[in-house]
């Protein structure tokens, strides 16, 4: 997982399976994006193979969280 800056905000790229293992550490580390104040991140999953509903999970977590924010 790295994180770099696009044209419209962070950019998080993700590789590997996005499941219970990694989807806490995605979430923690788009959180801290988030609460850096971003309106909008940017996650680039097109390196990964397979997302249970853990890592989905993660991934509406944090939505939610952003549109609280107006992001």
């Amino acid at each position: 997982m790295t994180t770099r800056q696009g044209r419209v905000g962070p950019v998080i790229e993700v590789a590997g399976d996005l499941d219970m293992a990694s989807a806490p550490t995605l979430r923690d580390r788009l959180l801290e994006v988030v609460e850096t104040g971003a309106r909008t991140v940017v996650v680039d999953l097109t390196q990964v193979g397979f997302v249970d509903s853990s890592g989905l999970g993660a991934l509406v977590l944090v939505y939610k969280n952003l549109r609280e924010r107006d992001g």
